[in-house]
């Protein structure tokens, strides 16, 4: 696999991993959310001019195409092999 690949597939990884450990944990979200303001701020400083613009676009592109069905997939393969399955599908309160 190309190097590209790689850093695309663990870019989406840590995502899912830092979602999970975020609700396991009881962590805020607007704590992650910030951080990953200024990471994403951070990096504009270092990259080259050109790409910055079409960096923030391809984000918010990708974030709703690719991320959140396959976090949703995992969510759905959690809650079918879940013992509470049944109770978390019904319970409406």
């Amino acid at each position: 696999m190309k190097t590209s690949t790689w850093k695309a597939l663990l870019s989406v990884g840590v995502t899912i991993l830092t979602g999970v450990l975020r609700i396991l944990r009881g962590w805020p979200v607007h704590y992650l959310i910030i951080g990953g303001y200024v990471v994403v701020m951070l990096m504009t400083l270092i990259a080259p001019e050109e790409i910055v613009g079409i960096a923030y676009d391809a984000d918010g592109v990708t974030t709703s195409t690719v991320t959140v069905p396959l976090g949703q997939l995992l969510e759905w393969d959690w809650l079918q092999s879940s013992k509470d399955a049944a109770l978390c599908l019904t319970d409406s309160g």
